[in-house]
């Protein structure tokens, strides 16, 4: 939880002569430090540099796409467009998740198609989930079911992204008890990527608050402060 720390520490930690399984791991660490550090232009960069060492599908974890509404800013714009001119396909996929909504949309969504054909299952399989993102709100109960079952199928480190979307999808269509549970389901199965999982648990706190269900989202804080790394040693995670 001592995002920089970590983004201070790992590059030198990579020249230590580490295995190539050990430094995934840690590159895998820096990616989510510097994302939680507000900075997923440069946790992309940091990926694809992990991506090149070609590493197990759960790595993909960790990749900093956009699953809901966030705007990227101009040298996200500028990087996430020679993302989607590169020749990598997981550099392509990040590209088109940053552009989906912005200055290419068209473009990003031939990408999104194309990448769900890829050898690489993981990119196909998140290239599939990001193409949720073209549904209308108003039609997502109509491909909810179908979004469910392709989710729980994926392995766990794949399924956080896609439920993050699946939650933000819900609560924009009014169905918040659906979306409080999947938060819930976030940090329940996600907690160990802390940053996105406190979210989660935050976005959750604030809509019980707006429906009078204060002390329900109060039970909640412990847990997020948990999971910020701000909660007095005693505190535990609510069972």
């Amino acid at each position: 939880k001592k995002y920089r720390e970590v983004y201070a520490a790992v590059p030198a930690a990579l020249q230590s002569g580490l295995a190539q399984w050990q430094q995934r791991l840690l590159i895998g660490e820096l990616v989510q430090a510097v994302d939680a550090l507000g900075n997923p232009r440069v946790a992309g960069s940091f990926f694809l540099n992990l991506a090149q060492s070609n590493p197990p599908a759960l790595s993909y974890g960790d990749m900093p796409l956009c699953w809901t509404l966030r705007e990227p800013d101009g040298e996200l714009v500028k990087q996430a467009t020679k993302w989607l001119e590169s020749d990598d396909e997981a550099a392509q996929l990040l590209g088109a998740s940053w552009l989906l909504f912005g200055q290419q949309p068209a473009k990003s969504s031939q990408i999104l198609t194309r990448l769900q054909a890829s050898k690489n299952s993981a990119i196909a399989q998140l290239a599939v989930a990001q193409s949720w993102r073209l549904v209308p709100p108003p039609q997502t109960l109509d491909h909810l079911d179908r979004w469910l079952l392709f989710r729980d199928h994926l392995i766990p480190p794949l399924q956080l992204g896609p439920t993050e979307l699946i939650a933000d999808r819900l609560q924009r269509i009014g169905e918040t008890d659906l979306a409080i549970g999947q938060w819930i389901r976030i940090a329940s199965g996600h907690s160990g990527k802390y940053h996105r999982a406190a979210e989660a648990l935050e976005l959750a706190s604030v809509q019980l608050k707006r429906l009078d269900r204060a002390e329900e989202a109060q039970r909640l804080e412990p847990w997020i402060q948990e999971l910020r790394g701000t909660a007095p040693a005693e505190e535990s995670t609510p069972k």
